[in-house]
């Protein structure tokens, strides 16, 4: 009999639109900020972040996610490895950006409980800055690992 891979019972993969992911708050660079314009084409990137092709990245992501579940796979580690093997031995100029998607440092969402009033709010476990800039290049959808009480 084969074993069925079961799911975290924390944290799952989730393709979600950027629009919908929460608000991000500025920290250490000035493209975080609340004034912030992204720059024109021909002006070099602010950042790292700013510089990559998130909607090729996210879009591909998106495929291997959809490839992985299709195989069963569903766990975070499995996935991760997944895709790490497909796109090793792949063409794809930057493959571990897309890699990066599926890492234990990848867009993690999840709920803040307050202790006072006990009003939630979704927050990042990681992935901000990132996220930014998506927002910022408008990025239509991307690959989150969402905590499963994540309320958006």
């Amino acid at each position: 009999m084969e074993e069925i891979e079961q799911p975290s019972d924390v944290e799952h993969f989730a393709i979600m639109q950027v629009c919908s992911l929460p608000e991000t708050r500025p920290f250490r660079t000035d493209c975080m900020g609340v004034n912030y314009r992204p720059r024109a084409e021909d002006d070099s990137p602010c950042c790292w972040y700013h510089a990559q092709d998130w909607n090729t990245l996210s879009e591909l992501a998106i495929g291997l996610l959809k490839r992985a579940w299709n195989t069963g796979l569903v766990a975070q580690a499995s996935i991760y490895q997944f895709a790490y093997k497909e796109l090793f031995d792949s063409d794809l100029e930057r493959w571990w950006l897309v890699v990066e998607l599926f890492s234990p440092s990848s867009i993690r969402v999840c709920t803040l409980v307050h202790p006072y009033d006990g009003r939630r709010e979704a927050i990042y476990g990681n992935g901000q800055h990132r996220v930014q800039a998506m927002k910022d290049l408008r990025v239509e959808r991307t690959v989150v690992l969402r905590h499963k009480d994540t309320v958006l």
